[in-house]
């Protein structure tokens, strides 16, 4: 549940679909980033990012603001049965900075106000701890909703079965690199 936040969740999807017909789909899928703010027009595409040479580096695109999309990097590579993405899903580190600034906050107002909390009396050390975990299970939860999603999302263009994808070891990860 927390690999999503640090050090980033790796992910193994496999398609029957050729590689190239793989990369025309996510070519057609994937937006170039915008450099203007937020005021721009729907697109019709479902990603933002770049996708060149069999490498890709892409978020989710979402109407409005969403700081919780994990980043999508990884490669498309041949298989003797389709092909195969391997994907590192990793929130954005301002999101993961913010978070933790949120933490120590949150962690520090509950610790003062721990002598008039009923459940933690005199214990702003505990107090400290279940804010802080508080604050980390919905980043966590959030992320992980996101990356649901956005593996979903990936899964179906790259013509998978949804749902089929699995977490890559630390051995083939090792073995990839």
């Amino acid at each position: 549940m927390f690999d999503v936040l640090y050090p980033g969740r790796r992910l193994i999807i496999d398609s029957p679909l050729s590689v190239e017909e793989v990369s025309q789909r996510l070519a057609h899928e994937v937006a170039p980033p915008a450099m203007e703010l937020r005021f721009r027009e729907p697109r019709p595409q479902r990603f933002e990012g770049t996708f060149a040479g069999g490498q890709f580096s892409f978020v989710r695109l979402v109407r409005g603001r969403n700081s919780f999309r994990p980043w999508m990097k990884g490669r498309l590579s041949p298989q003797p049965n389709g092909s195969r993405l391997d994907v590192h899903l990793q929130l954005n580190m301002l999101v993961l900075v913010f978070g933790l600034v949120l933490a120590v906050v949150a962690g520090t107002i509950a610790a003062l106000a721990a002598p008039e909390l009923p459940v933690v009396t005199n214990s702003p050390l505990t107090a400290r701890v279940l804010a802080m975990a508080v604050v980390v299970m919905l980043f966590a939860a959030l992320g992980n909703l996101e990356a649901r999603i956005s593996t979903r999302l990936l899964e179906t263009v790259a013509g998978a079965t949804p749902g089929e994808s699995h977490r890559a070891s630390p051995q083939t990860v090792a073995v990839r690199r």
